[in-house]
């Protein structure tokens, strides 16, 4: 994870596949503004409603088939 990104949602991302939902990252603080301006400025990318991939610039493309189950399993409550 890139060194300005919240230790918090970072340690977060790591467990998930570097994914985290919006309401989790409310829990840490973050306001819906606050990810809107991530996803804009392009350091967090939305994957499904409401699950994005935090520092998203640093993935290459295509992510992996497991990103994208990950988000499924998020999207749907899935939390593991």
């Amino acid at each position: 994870m890139h060194l300005d990104t919240d230790p918090r949602v970072a340690a977060l991302a790591a467990t998930q596949d570097g994914l985290v939902t919006a309401s989790q990252a409310r829990r840490l603080g973050y306001s819906r503004s606050r990810i809107a301006n991530l996803i804009r400025a392009h350091r967090w990318r939305s994957l499904a409603p409401g699950v994005y991939l935090v520092d998203a610039y640093l993935f290459g493309d295509p992510l992996p088939a497991r990103t994208w189950w990950r988000a499924a399993m998020l999207f749907n409550g899935t939390q593991s």
